[in-house]
């Protein structure tokens, strides 16, 4: 009797360890699947991405079109910035911000001594250059690279403060082109990661609010008005707002994923190899791929909406404990979000300006009422408002909220 109890109790234990171990195949061979469905759409983002990016040409070509890659051009200019101490770039910026409304003769001395490569040949040929490829790679292990963000910021500011001196100068059209350009150059950083974006953003500030400036100074002058109009129309779409700024992290960390999974799966020995580590891998992968989706989403949102997102993100960021992902994803990432909306608030508000401008050309006063086409994911509104007898007027932005701040303002006209 004892005899076949023990043989019962060892078939039963065999019977149990082969369904279990056919058990560990079968998950095994399901994460096995999962990892490749995965890996295939990853492949497809970095297909589209390419294609993107072979397809699309610059949209403002300064001067004779070059068939050349402005990339290559930027960087032999960035070279060419050699580092200053931080004063230097305070002056700079100081210039650039306010130059403006400065003494000619203090923006004569920052151009002279900091803004030559502003106006140089390579500098040229990247503005006539018909597309922009930074040349980063698609993958993780490819990305970063870029390591000119103050010469590019600096470059960004000393096209603004030639804008300045041909302002100070009486030239409207010179100073148009070259806020344009500062712009221009803006939309090129748009092409690039995280980082590209950020300076971008700053340099698009100084052209859009030099460009904005200037138009609500200038009077009477429709040749000029139309050549400002038509260029920054070509940009549209192109600059470092919410759209742009996180198309790389998105990418780096949806193929780091990836990877990271298919490192697991190789790293198990001795008896981790006995573990379903496609599965575990796979379980992995899944719950880290929200973020990518949240990614997705985040900027499709208004700024109201956003906020829960973004601390879901950072909530996912922090439970993953991946280190690629923080890298790429550093903390205040969301802050460029913002600064994204300030350039695309400011486009906005130029390009309404440049309107208005021209339509008081044309009757000799400003319309009572001027409607403006905002984006149905914008959370705030663009608002016009006549002044002084239709002689002047302000451009605001009115929040969902009801708080309204004063975005542009053309004084009362004497002509």
């Amino acid at each position: 009797m004892s005899i076949r109890i023990r043989r019962d109790r060892l078939i039963y234990w065999m019977l149990a360890v082969g369904t279990s171990g056919l058990s560990v195949v079968v998950v095994d061979v399901w994460g096995a699947s999962y990892i490749q469905r995965r890996a295939e759409v990853s492949i497809a983002s970095i297909a589209r991405e390419r294609s993107r990016v072979s397809e699309t040409r610059r949209p403002l070509i300064i001067g004779k079109p070059l068939e050349q890659n402005a990339a290559n051009w930027y960087r032999l200019a960035f070279m060419r910035l050699t580092s200053l101490p931080p004063e230097g770039m305070r002056e700079i910026r100081l210039a650039a911000e306010h130059g403006f409304e400065m003494d000619p003769a203090r923006l004569e001395s920052v151009a002279r001594n900091y803004c030559g490569e502003a106006e140089s040949a390579r500098a040229d040929d990247a503005r006539r250059s018909v597309y922009c490829d930074w040349g980063f790679g698609y993958r993780l292990t490819e990305s970063g690279g870029f390591v000119f963000h103050s010469q590019a910021l600096r470059l960004g500011y000393c096209t603004a403060i030639n804008g300045h001196l041909a302002a100070a100068r009486n030239d409207p059209r010179g100073a148009a082109r070259a806020y344009v350009n500062a712009v221009a150059l803006s939309a090129d950083l748009a092409r690039g990661d995280l980082s590209m974006n950020l300076i971008g953003t700053g340099a698009a500030k100084v052209g859009l609010n030099g460009l904005s400036q200037l138009i609500t100074s200038v009077d009477n002058n429709q040749e000029f008005l139309a050549e400002a109009r038509d260029a920054l129309s070509r940009l549209d779409g192109n600059l470092p707002t919410t759209g742009s700024v996180l198309r790389f992290p998105k990418l780096w960390i949806e193929t780091g994923l990836v990877d990271d999974a298919r490192s697991y799966v190789n790293e198990g020995t001795g008896v981790g190899r006995l573990l379903p580590r496609r599965a575990i891998a796979a379980w992995r992968l899944n719950h880290s791929e929200s973020l990518v989706r949240l990614l997705d989403i985040v900027t499709e949102l208004s700024p109201s909406e956003r906020g829960r997102v973004v601390q879901t993100i950072n909530h996912d960021i922090a439970r993953s404990g991946m280190a690629f992902i923080s890298d790429e994803l550093p903390a205040g990432w969301d802050q460029l979000l913002q600064e994204g909306d300030q350039v695309r608030r400011l486009y906005r508000a130029t390009s309404v300006a440049l309107t208005l401008e021209s339509w008081y050309v044309s009757r000799g006063e400003y319309p009572i009422e001027f409607s403006i086409s905002d984006s149905p994911t914008d959370n705030d509104a663009t608002r016009y408002e006549p002044l002084n007898q239709r002689k002047g007027y302000q451009l605001s932005i009115q929040s969902k909220g009801g708080e309204q701040a004063v975005t542009l303002k053309r004084h009362a006209r004497h002509d």
